[in-house]
């Protein structure tokens, strides 16, 4: 599988304001389609508890997410996957964006964008996946670029909200 990710940071000196270590305390999902009902779901162990922290970075900075096994005991390196830089379409807000493509026959795209937004006393984690199977894409073109030109224009599969408390 070929996979891109994409963050970069429009920030000020006084950093995004999520850092801090939080605790979910709910997760949605909705699968099959997009814009559909939303399911209450179990949360997951290894998403029950992470901390946000600015990152300063060579491309710039981002909010870092560092997933926790227990309040206060946290990977030291965060989780680039699951970090945020600046929304591409929003200089005030804050997503992470994964390209990936499965060079097979045929060829599989794939692209999620992670939303990060302030809620009253913690935080929200939207995330949208879109997925499309082609065909008439020849393996030398299915790469995480074609992917990321198709973006939110292929079929949307998938959304869920996680929201988190600051602890």
């Amino acid at each position: 599988m070929i996979l891109a990710l994409a963050l970069a940071c429009g920030c000020t000196s006084e950093g995004s304001g999520f850092a801090g270590d939080y605790e979910t305390v709910a997760f949605m999902r909705q699968q099959g389609g997009c814009r559909g009902v939303q399911s209450v779901e179990p949360i997951a162990p290894r998403d029950l508890h992470f901390r946000l922290g600015d990152v300063d970075t060579e491309t710039g900075a981002l909010v870092g997410y560092f997933p926790c096994t227990a309040p206060g005991s946290c990977d030291p390196i965060f989780d680039l996957v699951r970090s945020f830089g600046a929304a591409k379409d929003d200089p005030e807000g804050w997503a992470g964006y994964v390209t990936s493509a499965i060079p097979a026959s045929p060829c599989v795209l794939g692209y999620r964008v992670r939303r990060l937004s302030a809620m009253p006393g913690g935080i929200a984690i939207d995330e949208t996946s879109y997925r499309e199977t082609d065909a008439s894409v020849p393996a030398a073109e299915c790469v995480a670029a074609t992917a990321a030109a198709r973006a939110d224009a292929m079929p949307c599969v998938e959304e869920s909200r996680l929201v988190a408390e600051e602890r």
